[in-house]
């Protein structure tokens, strides 16, 4: 009797064995599933970058960078938008918020979102599988570094203000109001000049018929303007404009436009949306970009 309660005592303590090593296994197959979308998302080419306009730096990013402009941006499987083609609205923002505020407070808007945000190379709302199996954005380097996914994932419904429209700018308000940055909507093209003269940013919108740049409607920052031009980080980077028929829009670089003062009436600007920086906003480099990149980096094991 003794001998059979021992051979059975031994099977059950075998099967226990199995059973945790099977867990353990598990486990291990869901952080390199995790790693792997992290490794996939950092490795991909990107258009995020340091420009200097006016003698002054800031840090841009582009909707339709490679990384992330196939990745789907509303919660669900079933829905059919990519970031680089309906993200201009969020990366327009994060265009704008990025430049105003320390690095280091970035980590504030966690404070008006229901959970961590998990991104894979599929989609970059929430809602779309396992979080035990995508990249989660967690540090102030990745935080950073991939800014526009959390805003984005933030807009398309991980909030505590029952948001879901993530191609609209009706969030603005409550992330601006978060941040307690200083901020006014205005129709006049004036008081936006004499802003982004101040330190300012404004973020606009063109649509209409006549737009050059958008029928329907394109989101985009504007950061500075002197006596003769404003500047704007454009959201979306390309080399031509198929409606600028009069040629009013000049592009300097990949992603940084000009247009002259007295053309500014025929880009057909939206509302603009003046956002002051905060008192330490972090004044971006090329080689602090980078660092912090290679810091992002080294976080992938």
């Amino acid at each position: 009797m003794k001998e059979k309660t021992a051979r059975l005592f031994a099977l059950l303590s075998a099967l226990c064995l199995l059973f945790l090593a099977a867990c353990a296994g598990a486990e291990e197959a869901e952080r390199t599933r995790a790693q792997e979308q992290e490794a996939l998302l950092k490795s991909a080419e990107s258009y995020t970058k340091v420009v200097n306009i006016l003698g002054k730096n800031y840090l841009y990013f582009a909707q339709n960078s490679p990384e992330w402009t196939q990745l789907f941006s509303q919660e669900g499987r079933k829905n059919n938008l990519r970031f680089g083609d309906s993200g201009c609205a969020i990366a327009a923002f994060a265009n704008a918020t990025v430049n105003v505020l320390p690095m280091e407070r970035l980590s504030e808007i966690t404070g008006i979102m229901q959970s961590p945000v998990y991104v894979d190379t599929f989609c970059l709302a929430r809602r779309y599988g396992k979080d035990e199996d995508r990249f989660l954005i967690d540090s102030d380097a990745d935080r950073l570094r991939f800014w526009p996914l959390v805003v984005a994932n933030m807009a398309a419904g991980n909030n505590t203000f029952r948001f879901k429209t993530d191609r609209s700018p009706g969030f603005y308000k409550y992330v601006l109001d978060h941040f307690g940055l200083r901020y006014l909507y205005t129709p006049d093209v004036e008081t936006t000049l004499s802003a982004l003269r101040e330190g300012a940013v404004a973020i606009s919108c063109s649509s209409g018929n006549s737009s050059p740049i958008s029928r329907v409607g394109h989101f985009f920052t504007l950061v500075a303007a002197d006596d003769e031009y404003v500047y704007i980080l454009d959201s979306y980077v390309r080399d031509r404009f198929k409606r600028d028929e009069r040629h009013i829009i000049e592009i300097v670089e990949p992603g940084v436009l000009r247009v002259r003062i007295r053309d500014l009436g025929r880009v057909g600007l939206q509302t603009q949306r003046i956002i002051w920086p905060a008192e330490n906003a972090t004044r971006y480099t090329p080689e602090l970009l980078q660092e912090i990149i290679r810091e992002s980096d080294a976080q992938v094991k």
